[in-house]
């Protein structure tokens, strides 16, 4: 998508495509239409959690021709320096007085896109003078899913798990009862050997199937959970007390219950992860100042190689926070925690954790398809 308006003497354009596409798939960002070497000012901005303003800037200068590829040109100053594709929205930040401790990730994300505005200015030659009018702009749409709740992911169907904060779910986490994941995995399973829309193909989550209708076969019955800190609390407590699980994978998590309880028919906090046969995908951000996750993970591999287990493997990723978002999603090193509601420092170091959000991305993309193929029927992932 993009417009133009007249300013000067020129016409300039700004072109960001596709205009609809998931979080985690890159852009194509050009401008024409500008002078040899003016110079100017990209600028992002998104609307969010509750009418939040997000924002970020980066400056460059036009080519001989009057053009910017961000695939090819310099950033030379603002919130990034060089040549970097996706920084422009990696680098949204709360605007203003809005408190920094702010997450992007949107609410209700399971139904609307994060709408983002990119425009295009002159550069100012002093510093401190705030942008002037847009001399182009374009919009873009970030799913973080498809429009069909069930959706496939590298061929998997797969199905987002809200336990608190979502519809007429608790405001905030409270004790989880394992039984609420039961209905939600027989829908998984009644997907077996049935057709469902919505397949995303290609290496990742490719879009090129947004708004379309394609019917794939889902075999199951065997599932996959991935789980992020209290997420992957809950992914532990489902390997071990419930039937068909085949993976595992745990972004920082911990074994143990914490903040609230996970119940079920084993009453003590520790979660039994010799019980499972399914296999574990540790995941760490080796940063992480939230808790020691690495150090939680080690623990889980202890457990499981005294009880003669090797089902699990490990991953680190260096410099990576407690939270490690979709690919290009904006870094925060400090977050407000949803159960504590005070901020709580999450670690990571800016370009080390964008790398590791593309990394693990692909690492799971493997680690997935490797799953399906031990298990003979997986094919599907909560």
């Amino acid at each position: 998508m993009s417009t133009s308006s007249l300013f000067s003497h020129k016409a300039a354009s700004l072109t960001v495509t596709p205009q609809t596409e998931l979080a985690g798939e890159l852009l194509d960002i050009k401008v024409e239409g500008l002078g040899p070497g003016e110079p100017m000012t990209l600028r992002a901005s998104a609307v969010i959690y509750r009418g939040r303003l997000f924002h970020s800037l980066a400056h460059y200068k036009a080519d001989s021709c009057g053009g910017l590829d961000l695939a090819r040109d310099r950033a030379l100053g603002g919130d990034f320096t060089g040549v970097e594709l996706m920084e422009l929205l990696c680098s949204l930040t709360p605007v203003g007085l809005e408190d920094p401790c702010l997450r992007q990730m949107p609410r209700g994300v399971m139904k609307k896109p994060l709408r983002v505005e990119v425009t295009v200015h002159r550069t100012s030659r002093q510093p401190a003078v705030p942008l002037g009018p847009a001399l182009a702009s374009a919009q873009v749409q970030r799913w973080f899913s498809t429009p069909e709740l069930l959706r496939a992911c590298q061929d998997f169907a797969t199905l987002a798990l809200p336990f608190f904060g979502y519809k007429d779910l608790p405001p905030i986490m409270k004790d989880l009862e394992l039984d609420y994941i039961i209905p939600l995995r027989r829908q998984l399973n009644l997907c077996s050997h049935s057709k469902v829309s919505g397949i995303a193909e290609g290496n990742g989550l490719q879009t090129n199937s947004l708004g379309r209708e394609q019917n794939k076969v889902v075999k199951g019955p065997n599932t996959g959970v991935t789980g992020s800190g209290k997420g992957a609390e809950l992914a532990f407590s489902m390997a071990s007390f419930l039937a068909n699980g085949a993976s595992v994978v745990s972004i920082n998590g911990y074994v143990s219950n914490t903040a609230t309880a996970i119940r079920c028919a084993y009453q003590e906090s520790h979660v039994p992860l010799e019980k499972a046969n399914t296999h574990f995908l540790f995941i760490i951000g080796e940063d992480d100042r939230h808790w020691k996750s690495s150090v939680y993970a080690d623990i889980a591999v202890k457990h499981l190689t005294e009880h003669g287990k090797t089902n699990f493997t490990f991953l680190s990723y260096p410099n990576a926070s407690h939270k490690i978002d979709p690919p290009y999603s904006p870094f925060f090193s400090v977050a407000l925690d949803p159960v504590l509601h005070v901020p709580i420092l999450g670690g990571g170091q800016f370009k080390d954790h964008a790398i590791a959000q593309i990394v693990l991305e692909e690492d799971l993309a493997v680690f997935a398809l490797a799953s399906r193929v031990k298990a003979n029927k997986l094919d599907s992932y909560i």
